[in-house]
């Protein structure tokens, strides 16, 4: 750790950043420098430690972790969900749909931020959406879509690659659908993606939030590995008072907020978060 470092600068300036209360509150500052010096000394500081004590996550290494399973995996709803299990895949898309598909406006634009190749958005055009587009930052999946897209001659859905918090326009939606994709942005990224938000919304806009949630309060991991993926994950896992502060900083108003799948759920496999489905509209 270079001396010149100082920890409780960067926790004020985190403050500062977020609008919020911080990770490490003034008095707990001293314990975490502490901790941190211990570590190094032991040489067992790592910068995986190091996101895990700062809440932040490898953000490029959960883009490669979408790149290759693009590459390896055929397009279907397994392949976003992550769920190989046939029949819990089954039942997730089933009641998945009974709960976010009332939540999204017919007949009106949409913006599908985290897209994907277009699982939900291709269920948007069904259902009769005017036009969707489609934001992701793997060239892969957006390529899927745009093959699908053409196999079906289905002409109002598009497909940009772009990181979501990078991604800008003109064009004022009336509706944003945004899925799972908050848990792979770290904090700094997730400000770039509201601050230009306000560009492409107007009064009225609809967001539509499914998202891994925290309970009670916020949990992260960075890079620990999942028996079910068999492989290495990441995750920032925000509470439900945390989505509704941030999309409240640039003017949405929560309108309705509900678990996804009721308690005692086969798909409620895990005690610290749950799969929450949450309507905003911007005032």
């Amino acid at each position: 750790m270079k001396d010149d470092w100082n920890i409780k600068d960067y926790i004020v300036m985190r403050y500062h950043h977020m609008m919020e209360e911080g990770f490490y509150p003034e008095d707990k500052v001293e314990i975490l420098r502490q901790k941190l010096q211990g570590e190094l000394a032991r040489k067992e500081l790592t910068s995986r430690r190091i996101n895990e004590l700062f809440g932040v996550i490898d953000t490029e290494y959960m883009k490669d972790f979408w790149e290759k399973r693009a590459k390896e995996h055929d397009l279907n709803e397994a392949l976003t969900n992550l769920e190989d299990n046939e029949d819990l895949l089954k039942l997730k898309i089933k009641d998945e749909e009974s709960k976010v598909l009332p939540y999204v406006d017919w007949g009106k634009t949409i913006l599908d931020l985290g897209s994907g190749w277009g699982s939900w958005a291709f269920k948007f055009i069904d259902h009769g959406a005017k036009h969707v587009t489609c934001v992701d930052y793997v060239e892969e999946m957006c390529e899927k879509g745009r093959d699908l897209a053409e196999r079906l001659e289905i002409e109002n859905i598009d497909f940009i690659n772009s990181p979501i918090q990078d991604f800008c326009s003109d064009e004022k939606f009336d509706v944003i659908f945004l899925s799972a994709i908050s848990i792979y942005l770290n904090d700094d990224d997730y400000q770039k993606m509201l601050k230009n938000m306000k560009g492409y919304t107007k009064k009225g806009t609809i967001l539509v939030l499914r998202e891994s949630t925290g309970t009670p309060r916020r949990h992260s991991f960075d890079k620990e590995y999942s028996e079910r993926l068999k492989t290495l994950y990441s995750g920032i896992y925000r509470s439900a008072e945390e989505y509704e502060n941030l999309f409240k900083s640039i003017g949405f108003k929560l309108l309705d907020s509900q678990d996804m799948f009721p308690e005692g759920h086969p798909l409620n496999r895990f005690p610290k978060t749950k799969l929450r489905l949450y309507r905003f509209m911007r005032e």
